[in-house]
Formats: C-alpha cells, structure tokens, sequence
C-alpha cells in the first residue's frame, strides 16, 4: 500500500530537492509552488534521455480540487502573466476524471526561459 506524502501549507507537498527538478523548469515549479500550486511532476522536455523523457515539450503537473477546477486554471493563468508568460491556447489544460476521481492542471511549452527576471 502506498502512502501519500505529508502535505503542508494549503494541501502542498514539500517540495523536492531543486536539484531533482530538471534545470530548464526549476524557476517555475517553484514559482508555482510558491503560489500554493500543488506541483506533481515536470520536465524540461530536453534533459532526460529519449528514452527516459515522456514528453518533449517543458511541461508541469498539478493536481487540484475537482470542484475548483476552472477557478485554479484561471487562477493558473494569472500566475502565469503575472511571471511573464504569454499565455496561448494550450498552454494551461485541465483534466478531471470521474473514474478516480482526480483533477489536474497541465502547463506545457513554459520553460524558465520564458519568465521574467527576478527582482
């Protein structure tokens, strides 16, 4: 039996080591934890090798609160422009589904490179 792990703050598991994060992605998964996103899995999309990579686009999961759903993807694109992201269609895609009943968010082509400079 697996167990989940502890979370904290407003339902966030403890971040990973930064250096377990891929180094193209590391500055949004933590701008977006930072903004109480509850980050599940990301990639850079050119960091692991073919064979290791499930995507080849930059990408970060969350998962949220079924019935939040549209608020946090709306919230989500906020946080986005607020780090500089010019948000397109198919940036930000949600997902719920009902079989277990898990809702996620999607972020895909937003690397670090794309953020703005911190201050």
């Amino acid at each position: 039996m697996s167990r989940k792990a502890p979370r904290t703050r407003k339902g966030v598991r403890p971040m990973v080591r930064l250096s377990a994060l891929d180094p193209g992605i590391r500055r949004l998964v933590v701008a977006l934890r930072e903004a109480n996103f509850d980050t599940t899995d990301s990639g850079d999309g050119v960091s692991k090798p073919d064979v290791g990579r499930v995507f080849d686009v930059p990408h970060v999961f969350m998962v949220i609160e079924p019935g939040a759903i549209v608020a946090e993807s709306q919230r989500l694109v906020e946080t986005l422009r607020r780090l500089g992201v010019r948000v397109k269609p198919g940036v930000v895609q949600a997902n719920y589904d009902p079989a277990d009943g898990l809702a996620t968010l999607g972020v895909f082509g937003v690397n670090d490179s794309m953020l703005k400079e911190a201050p």
